[in-house]
């Protein structure tokens, strides 16, 4: 299927740039804005393509998820204790990052665990906005669309362009403050 709109995407912008019309300021308007139109369709069907298959991971793996208005889904499935995460704080997790398809991309198991400094944009927005929920030793699963995610270009490495990640994190330690 997404090859079918790849395929119609490609091919409305070729005709675009193949135009035999010789008034070349009309041609560059009128190419511009066929241009500009076919992207916008182009984007809507990915962002109802990624919508639905997100919904359709949740049904199979039978997950009660909430969604913030960014479009994070989450699932707090242990709580920790009262100590809440805030904006500055340094925290350490356990984690495990895998795509749609279950292929694992990252985790503490193979890198160790991750330490980061919350709201200062060094991890991926939905993460950001997901630690922000949770408390120390709390343990979520984390649905970051791509638009939360790495994007359009993916990580370079190990998460394709477009990705949609599932986050599975479990919050170990709040500034230096870990459990043994």
């Amino acid at each position: 299927m997404k090859i079918k709109y790849i395929t119609f995407f490609l091919f409305s912008i070729l005709f675009l740039f193949t135009d035999c019309n010789n008034k070349k300021t009309e041609k560059k308007v009128v190419n511009n804005k066929r241009l500009k139109e076919a992207l916008i369709e182009a984007n809507k069907h990915s962002v109802k393509s990624e919508k639905q298959n997100i919904m359709d991971y949740v049904r199979q793996h039978k997950l009660e998820m909430k969604k913030t208005g960014s479009g994070l889904m989450y699932m707090i499935y242990h709580h920790g204790n009262d100590t809440k995460i805030k904006v500055n704080d340094t925290i350490t997790m356990n984690y495990e990052v895998q795509l749609l398809s279950g292929k694992t991309c990252y985790s503490s198991e193979l890198s160790g665990v991750r330490k980061c400094i919350v709201g200062k944009a060094y991890i991926e927005k939905g993460l950001d906005e997901g630690i922000l929920l949770l408390n120390f030793g709390a343990k979520a699963k984390f649905i970051l669309p791509s638009h939360l995610a790495f994007g359009l270009a993916g990580d370079l490495d190990k998460i394709p362009p477009k990705s949609t990640l599932i986050y599975d994190v479990e919050i170990i330690g709040i500034n230096s403050k870990s459990i043994n």
